[in-house]
């Protein structure tokens, strides 16, 4: 340091320097392994384990402030230490993806309950678009009263629906055409499998049942099998 000597951080002599100091001018030296520049002790600077030094100017006759000293050795010091971390960090970033990727996982069963959400919002609505993407093309289907037989596959299930939809519709323009509120769901998961059933008490004097089993699938859960039934209730059994 030339011209004074701050008790903190601690310097090498200006005539490590090449050239002759200006009275106005000191140089900063920052130390490899620095832990903590806040400290003096961490400052000892010998001359092998220089890695950066800076010239700085100050106005003749007055000392630096310490705190235009440490934030200057505060930035070379980070820089120093981002220069030392960016390959290790850059490894870490290309070996574990699947890190970041599980940061907010979301379990099965939720995403199950958000297939059949959007399978009800459908149904209600007759979105025929999104009701059909609901279904895997091999999905079988067993209607609940209209239709003895089972459906087989696409073509076959479609074909059943769309004279359901006509008959929900009966002329109207505006949905929602339905409110359909399932009643003591519950999912069971096996794997890529997952079964939901649960209760529709939408017919007096009947309880309806249904039965759906989703497959997960590289496009999401997609429904295999819809089994409908009902069977007669009293007052007194509900």
């Amino acid at each position: 340091m030339v011209g004074c000597k701050p008790p903190q951080p601690k310097f090498l002599s200006p005539q490590r320097f090449r050239r002759t100091l200006q009275p106005y001018e000191f140089v900063v030296f920052v130390v490899r392994d620095l832990k903590d520049p806040c400290f003096s002790s961490e400052f000892e600077a010998q001359e092998g384990p220089l890695v950066e030094k800076t010239l700085l100017h100050r106005p003749a006759g007055l000392c630096p402030a310490r705190s235009l000293i440490r934030s200057k050795v505060l930035r070379l010091y980070s820089r120093c230490m981002i220069r030392r971390l960016a390959p290790a960090l850059l490894l870490f970033l290309l070996v574990s993806p699947s890190v970041f990727a599980q940061v907010k996982p979301t379990s099965a069963e939720s995403e199950v309950r958000d297939a059949l959400a959007r399978f009800i919002f459908a149904f209600d609505n007759l979105d025929w678009e999104s009701f059909r993407f609901a279904f895997d093309d091999n999905a079988t289907v067993f209607y609940p009263r209209t239709i003895p037989e089972r459906a087989n596959g696409r073509a076959e299930f479609e074909r059943s629906f769309k004279v359901v939809f006509e008959q929900i519709r009966n002329g109207r323009t505006a949905g929602p055409y339905m409110d359909i509120k399932p009643q003591d769901i519950k999912i069971q998961l096996f794997d890529h499998v997952a079964i939901a059933t649960f209760h529709l008490d939408d017919r007096a004097g009947f309880l309806n049942r249904r039965t759906i089993v989703l497959n997960r699938t590289k496009a999401g859960w997609k429904i295999v099998h819809l089994h409908a039934s009902e069977v007669s209730v009293t007052s007194k059994q509900r």
